[in-house]
């Protein structure tokens, strides 16, 4: 997960993150291809040294590689599976 401002990387936190994305046959409005739910710890990212909490425009990536790249469209403190994480809906590749 990475805090940007405009052109570089202003934090960086390698954690591991539960995460979900949609088949053809869940997609609705609101939903769209390229969307991803992701559960990540609070503590987690504390221990990384990431200010939480993650907010919307931060970027996430993933793969062996961190070749693909999504981006945070809302966090919900509030209404998550676990309790101590965050609740984050994503877009992009």
């Amino acid at each position: 997960m990475t805090k940007t401002t405009p052109q570089t990387v202003a934090n960086r936190a390698d954690v591991k993150v539960v995460a979900k994305g949609y088949a053809p046959g869940e997609l609705a409005p609101g939903i769209t291809v390229g969307v991803r739910k992701l559960i990540v710890s609070r503590l987690d990212l504390e221990d990384a040294g990431f200010p939480v909490p993650p907010v919307k425009g931060d970027r996430i990536f993933f793969g062996a590689n961190l070749d693909v790249a999504t981006t945070i469209d809302a966090v919900d403190a509030d209404h998550r599976e676990y309790l101590g994480c965050y609740d984050i809906t994503t877009s992009g590749a």
